[in-house]
């Protein structure tokens, strides 16, 4: 992980700020950024006549999903293990999908921003780990973060 891209992803909620690309939290947004929000509403179907008429749509959701590591650091297998589960617990406090939510900042050069930020509202569904088992002695898992942004309208700004 080159060092100039570290510090260009941020989560703000009521405990704090957690930067979510360090040397032991890293994470990249994987989905969400580029793509539109899902819309909600229907067209009128006309008995007898052809076709649809379009009826209004308007921005509903937008499903953010960031994918990394946890990985913990120090000399032995047990001080990374304690470093791991502490990182751990810190990124479940920060995602915790019972929470008030908080705010997923994105910081230039990150995704290809020319100057400024932006950033968008959002409430953590579910912090887990992705697929397969804890590795480096209990030190290493990939995890996937996904929050639901509903602002009005959900969009980064």
């Amino acid at each position: 992980m080159p060092p100039d891209i570290f510090g260009k992803l941020t989560w703000t909620w009521s405990g704090g700020t957690l930067d979510l690309q360090t040397a032991k939290v890293y994470f990249d947004v994987w989905q969400g950024f580029n793509e539109l929000p899902a819309v909600r509403g229907e067209d009128d179907v006309v008995p007898g006549l052809a076709g649809r008429y379009r009826r209004n749509r308007v921005d509903d959701t937008l499903i953010i999903e960031l994918r990394g590591h946890i990985r913990g650091v120090g000399a032995t297998k047990a001080a990374r293990a304690t470093d791991f589960r502490a990182s751990v617990s810190a990124v479940k406090a920060a995602f915790d999908p019972t929470g008030t939510g908080g705010t997923l900042a994105v910081l230039t050069p990150y995704l290809g921003l020319p100057s400024g930020s932006q950033s968008i509202v959002g409430y953590p569904l579910s912090p887990g780990i992705l697929g397969g088992p804890l590795l480096n002695y209990m030190s290493y898992a990939l995890f996937s973060i996904e929050i639901e942004a509903v602002g009005n309208p959900p969009r980064w700004a």
